[in-house]
């Protein structure tokens, strides 16, 4: 309506237009999301795929998924303690004693038909400041 000139366009609409004219997240949108360096169409697409997991994960929320992009995660960490949790209460050992083993495969995500034997497959994973 603002466009078309039958609303008075306000001062947040008009940041919000500069923003997605320079291809910038809008503030307003910054502050519900997490923080990011991306350029708004990186910053959808990234969005969207987020989304998608999780809508994924609520169409069977009592299993874990074949695979979680744990780059697509607000925490992590909170998922890696549910996996955590789980293992010991299928295994019947105690949370404190458990030690957390990565095992890093060649296999493409699409490859992995069934669930882990025990704990979960991950992707997404980054490391920083490696040798």
């Amino acid at each position: 309506l603002g466009f078309k000139g039958e609303l008075t366009m306000s001062e947040q609409m008009e940041r919000l237009i500069d923003a997605l004219y320079l291809e910038r997240i809008p503030d307003m949108w910054m502050k519900l999301g997490f923080p990011t360096t991306r350029s708004l169409s990186s910053w959808l697409v990234n969005l969207k795929e987020r989304c998608d997991q999780l809508g994924d994960w609520t169409n069977d929320p009592i299993s874990i998924p074949r695979v979680t992009d744990v780059s697509r995660l607000f925490n992590p960490q909170s998922f890696l303690t549910a996996i955590k949790q789980v293992t010991c209460q299928v295994q019947q050992l105690e949370l404190n004693k458990l030690q957390v083993v990565t095992e890093i495969t060649k296999r493409d995500v699409k490859q992995i038909e069934t669930l882990a034997r025990d704990g979960a497959y991950v992707c997404g994973l980054y490391l920083e400041g490696a040798r």
